[in-house]
């Protein structure tokens, strides 16, 4: 068996090579004039965005996050949902815990998020929140604590039906 230093140096000289190579392969960020193709593409090596040069993924990079918050603490399903349909989104992975009864401070990420969280928050109360409403056991199909996956087309039934049930049970003017 060797002694922990042998492996120690081992260990290390294996997470420089790993590194090494990542860095080798996927570029170290910086554009460079030379590196544009025969088609004009800017080739990033998987490291940069520039605006100029990509407009539509830049801008949706921009939108992204934003967005999602809000479909995170919507507090109407069709919201959840035409987000889910706008990205393309089949599964959510939720972290429960987000929703507690301290579901303000839990939401908070990091500058500028906050900001943005806490005007999205500020007149929403926590009975609101569209997805503690929609995490019923026909919506889950994964659960470890504290961590839920909801199916989106079953929580669009879930809420189809929810809306259904409400109307039929709602006394009708007339």
């Amino acid at each position: 068996m060797r002694d922990r230093g042998q492996r120690a140096v081992i260990r290390n000289f294996a997470a420089f090579l790993s590194i090494a190579v990542v860095w080798l392969v996927a570029g170290d960020g910086i554009i460079r004039p030379d590196t544009r193709a025969r088609d004009g593409a800017v080739n990033h090596n998987g490291m940069s965005i520039d605006e100029r040069d990509d407009a539509d993924l830049y801008a949706f990079i921009r939108t992204l996050p934003p967005d999602t918050l809000r479909a995170l603490y919507a507090d109407d399903p069709d919201a959840l949902l035409e987000y889910c349909d706008r990205y393309e989104i089949s599964h959510l992975l939720i972290n429960v815990g987000r929703y507690g009864h301290d579901y303000r401070a839990a939401a908070r990420v990091f500058p500028p998020f906050d900001a943005f969280i806490d005007d999205l928050l500020a007149d929403v109360d926590r009975e609101q929140l569209v997805i503690p409403r929609l995490t019923d056991p026909s919506t889950i199909v994964y659960h470890k604590a504290p961590w839920i996956v909801l199916d989106v087309q079953r929580v669009r039934r879930f809420s189809e039906d929810t809306r259904a049930t409400a109307a039929a049970g709602s006394p009708r003017d007339g």
